[in-house]
């Protein structure tokens, strides 16, 4: 069994060499995924980026939710690079950072949590997927980490310099995803609990209160006037009972879907729901902010009104604290007896497991061919011009224009929009993109008219966080012009 130790006795393992090795292991197991294919909303912010005349632009003029504002604002300082792993880097850094700061805030409640809330953030498919794509998931992640920290030393120690450091990283988490909002209100919840309890005296509270978040406060003012009012969000049809079960699935180690997801789910819940338990017991006031931010936040929110669009990543800051928290109950059964360390030791395993196996699934589907497909296309297309037209010009028409810049030079693609190609021109191929396995499997050929159109290329996957895949048709009858 390895033992934890902060002195200088040789026989056991000094903790920064464990430290150290799971920042090294959290970026080993990122760094694949840095050079997966660049996707549709990857490509969309590059757009936005580059339709911004200045800085300025990015934070008050473009009011789109795939503005993720840090975000935006990388891809505009790097301007157009060939290389889309560049636009990566920030969240690369930002999902190792991640590990570490989950390090520290475990390390208050004992140094085995530190190491399993390392272990369990090194290891989750969720933050390894989003800590290698040029979005603003894992700086939001980050920030609240970083945020929660400097709360905590504030509420401790009454430093002005952990205010600061607060204030700085509200308005960096709000700037990465509106997201923040989540962690903003359970910590809002958290200290004014803390206070209550601890002072009677309503004017120091509030004082108190307020030296903390007057600033944020009021950035979040001027960032709604400036930046998000009259935010446009796309709406996408979904079922909320499937994000759900993906959502705690996943955040658990399990599959997208079916009976093993539901288990999956309901057992990382119960986890969680134990810890919380396990802190209140303790008397330790942080159980208020992880309910709140786990649990009670996202219940309210889709309680009160249904969002036009939701998917799994839209709760990874309630993941995320999950995680740290639920190396509590961990550390809890591995204090106990015998048989609580081995259920530890197997709710361990089968966590990491679990997750390696999606971690694998997504290293080696990636999030789409879209490359790889038009280099078939251009490969079996006579002559240099290769029609293609597609189920949605917008997504895949901005697809294949950022990547038909690694197209062979002789080989140029003209896209016929979705409307009118069968009207101007029949293309030679059809592009149909989905998202996961279809069910029933698509047909082998279809007929247009006086044209059929043959299924050439089709790599099916399992469900992936972001990105889809492409059927490939190519056209069996040529034109007759």
């Amino acid at each position: 069994m390895i033992k934890l130790d902060e002195t200088n006795d040789k026989r056991k393992i000094p903790i920064y060499v464990i430290f150290l090795s799971l920042v090294l292991l959290a970026a080993l197991v990122r760094l694949p995924g840095m050079f997966s294919e660049f996707w549709f909303d990857e490509i969309w912010t590059l757009n936005i980026a580059k339709s911004a005349n200045s800085t300025i632009d990015i934070f008050t003029k473009i009011r789109n939710s795939n503005n993720h504002h840090l975000n935006t604002l990388f891809f505009y300082l790097l301007g157009d690079r060939k290389h889309w792993e560049l636009y990566r880097l920030h969240s690369f850094f930002a999902g190792i950072g991640t590990v570490v700061l989950s390090w520290f805030i475990a390390r208050k409640m004992g140094r085995l949590e530190a190491l399993l809330a390392s272990i369990l953030t090194c290891c989750s498919y969720l933050l390894i997927h989003f800590s290698s794509e040029a979005r603003g998931y894992a700086l939001v992640i980050f920030f609240a980490f970083a945020s929660y920290l400097a709360l905590q030393d504030f509420a401790e120690k009454q430093r002005w310099f952990s205010a600061v450091v607060f204030w700085f990283c509200v308005c960096l988490g709000f700037l990465s995803h509106l997201m923040y909002m989540n962690f903003f209100i359970a910590a809002v919840a958290w200290l004014l609990f803390k206070l209550f309890g601890k002072y009677k005296n309503k004017v120091y509270v509030t004082a108190y209160f307020f030296k903390c978040f007057g600033v944020p406060l009021v950035f979040l003012l001027c960032f709604y006037i400036f930046a998000v009012r009259g935010l446009v969000v796309e709406e996408a049809s979904f079922r909320l009972i499937d994000i759900l079960i993906k959502t705690l699935s996943h955040s658990g180690g399990g599959p997208a879907a079916g009976p093993i997801a539901a288990i999956v789910g309901i057992t990382a819940a119960g986890l969680t729901l134990f810890a919380i338990v396990q802190l209140s017991d303790d008397k330790k006031s942080e159980w208020v902010f992880y309910l709140t931010v786990i649990f009670l936040l996202p219940a309210v929110a889709l309680s009160i009104k249904r969002p036009g669009v939701l998917y799994e990543r839209y709760f990874l800051i309630s993941i995320a604290f999950n995680l740290v928290v639920s190396s509590h109950a961990l550390a809890w059964l591995y204090r106990k007896n015998l048989v609580a360390k081995i259920a530890m030791a197997v709710l361990l395993f089968l966590f990491i497991a679990g997750n390696g196996i999606n971690t694998f699934r997504f290293f080696k589907y990636g999030r789409g061919n879209y490359l790889e497909s038009l280099l078939y296309m251009a490969e079996h297309t006579p002559g240099n011009i290769i029609t293609i037209s597609s189920d949605h010009d917008a997504i895949n028409g901005a697809v294949i224009d950022y990547y038909r810049k690694f197209l062979p030079k002789d080989k140029i693609i003209k896209y016929i929009p979705n409307t009118s190609r069968y009207v101007e021109q029949t293309p030679m191929w059809l592009i149909i993109h989905h998202k996961g396995p279809i069910r029933p499997t698509p047909p082998n050929m279809f007929g247009v008219g006086s044209n059929i159109y043959e299924r050439v290329k089709y790599t099916t996957y399992p469900y992936c966080l972001s990105g889809f895949d492409w059927l490939i048709y190519r056209r069996k009858i040529p034109d007759s012009i």
